[in-house]
């Protein structure tokens, strides 16, 4: 099983392929090789617990995101939302990898926004600067240029 932290997941799929990433995951979603159900949402006093469960079929994977939103944690300094992402085999049903969750998520929002600017630019545009909040943690996941 494979483990990725924050570090670990940035090395691992750079902005240009995580924007192709996406590109592929719409598709996916489009021809329906992707089944992505509605997310699951459980509260529990200040717990609020979200499970988004998904497989693509080509090329077959399967995994699910859980993640928890804890308002009070600002208090803290703790990040309000927290999570991880299980990746599985599908195959065995073994687990085959753990994504730290907010990096990715970061990442994954970041890339649908770059892939809608490709997709929206006007064809001779040359280049463009993306103003961006940092993430919900407080911290910006990307240094600045």
């Amino acid at each position: 099983m494979r483990i990725l932290n924050r570090h670990d997941t940035l090395d691992a799929l750079p902005m240009v392929e995580a924007i192709a990433s996406m590109r592929d995951a719409f598709r996916a979603l489009q021809t329906d090789a992707a089944i992505i159900p509605a997310r699951s949402h459980l509260r529990l006093g200040g717990l609020s617990q979200l499970t988004m469960p998904g497989v693509v079929t080509d090329p077959p994977c399967a995994g699910a995101k859980l993640i928890t939103v804890m308002p009070d944690n600002v208090r803290s300094g703790r990040p309000v939302i927290q999570g991880i992402i299980v990746l599985l085999d599908t195959t065995t049903g073994a687990v085959g990898g753990l994504v730290e969750g907010q990096t990715l998520t970061a990442l994954r929002t970041g890339a649908v926004s770059g892939l809608a600017t490709d997709l929206l630019a006007r064809e001779d545009a040359g280049r463009g600067r993306v103003l961006r909040p940092p993430d919900r943690s407080g911290r910006g996941l990307f240094p600045d240029p």
